[in-house]
């Protein structure tokens, strides 16, 4: 074989050598862009938690004023949805306590009780506003047995200080209350809620046990 028929040999060897390094180094860098890139890679996984938050403080700013319902508006109030059989809920109250006792309208109240529960959420809403609303609340999450048919609920109001025992037992069986009912886990259902307690501020939700600092963090000056 002559020089110059090597010589064209090893410059297409070259040029074949080259083409596959490049195809190489395209697929290393492919296979690095879709890494970082997809949905659960680092930058892709990011960029898509940012897109998820703008959506859901979007969300949460369009719900507000129908979770707030007839509260003051311009006090922000946190919403707080709840269950009297929760124990983290019942933590939270405990926890809360001082913190509220200053602040009574702090919290606007929705009620998701879970099966069985129903009554419980029932008479949440029934002192809702009351002097004695605070220590009905506290004795829905200390009491056992509520949820039976034949609970003394006339005895559990005036233990509590309703002042009408009365009607607070006809409010358990009001059209009003399951009205309100439907409505609460319609807003719940709106809000996307995953468990209690969950505490909606203006922008921002908090889920789960909540201190002071959590509470407060949800107000947009905070």
């Amino acid at each position: 074989m002559s020089e110059s028929n090597d010589d064209s040999l090893r410059s297409g060897d070259g040029s074949f050598g080259s083409r596959l390094a490049a195809v190489a180094n395209l697929l290393v860098v492919l296979a690095i862009g879709w890494f970082l890139l997809n949905p659960d890679g680092p930058i892709g996984g990011a960029a898509a938690n940012v897109l998820e938050q703008r959506e859901f403080r979007a969300m949460v700013q369009e719900e507000y004023p129908a979770l707030v319902g007839t509260a003051d508006l311009g006090s922000m109030p946190i919403v707080q949805f709840l269950d009297f059989r929760c124990p983290a809920c019942a933590a939270t109250h405990v926890r809360l306590a001082d913190f509220l006792e200053s602040r009574p309208n702090f919290f606007v109240h929705r009620y998701v009780p879970r099966a069985g529960a129903e009554i419980g959420a029932k008479a949440g809403i029934c002192v809702e506003g009351s002097p004695a609303q605070d220590a009905v609340f506290t004795a829905l999450y200390s009491t056992q047995g509520w949820e039976s048919t034949d609970f003394d609920w006339y005895e559990f109001a005036a233990s509590a200080g309703v002042s009408n025992a009365e009607q607070f037992v006809a409010c358990l069986q009001s059209d009003r209350v399951v009205e309100r009912l439907a409505l609460d886990r319609e807003l719940a259902g709106r809000v996307r809620l995953t468990g209690t307690p969950t505490f909606l501020g203006p922008r921002r939700m908090h889920v789960g046990f909540a201190d002071s600092i959590a509470i407060l963090g949800l107000l947009p000056d905070q």
